[in-house]
């Protein structure tokens, strides 16, 4: 099922392929067809906030990550953002979504190497997973947006990093392709939260984002960092 938020769009349907790319990546079913996701048991709702070309309102996502509070779900993945500092509107939203136990994992941006190359918006508000992308060789991805801008406060640094270049997965018009980007590092730790819940139902957000913290496969400079975060999503570790 799903919904969308998106003004004068009523289907949920995605026209783009970006969210179906990251669809398959959480949840794509073991039947032998295509690809396997993280968590191919889970319940899957698209909640449509962003246009088919890609673009939205703060308070159309905004809307979106209450629909999903109010209707259940336990964990949202959030394959999107913006080159800008913490929201006072996206931090009390992930608030409010810990509160009512849901865990909020989003992408940490594709910005590194530009005037802004640290976790942008809604990933570095306190509350959410931020996630940042490595390659095959769990070298980190060269866009992987990292660290918080000098002189700032409450700014949510990486928390993990996935697989997130050359990600084969389903897309738009029942085919599949390769895609990069925090995108799809996102929806591996997405999966692996759920695995999470699956094991321990009664883990809160927090509970859930400490555990990938701790099972992940250390990265970089010993201990956590700006660039991995806690390291490497390690699925499982996390979920056993």
């Amino acid at each position: 099922g799903g919904i969308s938020f998106v003004p004068g769009v009523a289907s949920y349907n995605d026209g783009h392929g970006h969210g179906t790319h990251c669809c398959g990546v959480v949840g794509a079913r073991n039947n032998a067809i295509g690809v396997v996701g993280v968590a191919p048991e889970c319940v899957l709702y698209a909640v449509k906030v962003l246009s088919d070309a890609g673009s939205g309102a703060t308070s159309n996502i905004i809307a979106g990550m209450t629909w999903a509070k109010n209707n259940g779900m336990q964990v949202i993945s959030m394959s999107l953002g913006a080159s800008a500092s913490p929201s006072v509107a996206y931090t009390t939203a992930i608030s409010q979504l810990n509160a009512a136990g849901v865990t909020v994992v989003c992408a940490s941006g594709n910005a590194y190497g530009t005037a802004f190359p640290y976790v942008g918006s809604p990933a570095n508000s306190p509350g959410a997973i931020a996630v940042g992308a490595v390659d095959m060789s769990s070298a980190i991805a060269y866009f992987s947006s990292r660290g918080a801008q000098p002189g700032s406060s409450g700014w949510n640094p990486v928390t993990v990093v996935g697989p997130g270049v050359n990600v084969y997965s389903t897309y738009k018009g029942n085919t599949y392709t390769t895609m990069s980007g925090t995108s799809m590092a996102t929806p591996h730790v997405a999966g692996a939260a759920v695995l999470i819940k699956q094991r321990f139902p009664s883990y809160t957000p927090a509970q859930v984002k400490a555990l990938l913290q701790k099972t992940a496969t250390d990265l970089g400079p010993a201990g956590s960092d700006s660039t991995y975060g806690a390291g490497l999503l390690n699925c499982e570790k996390s979920a056993s």
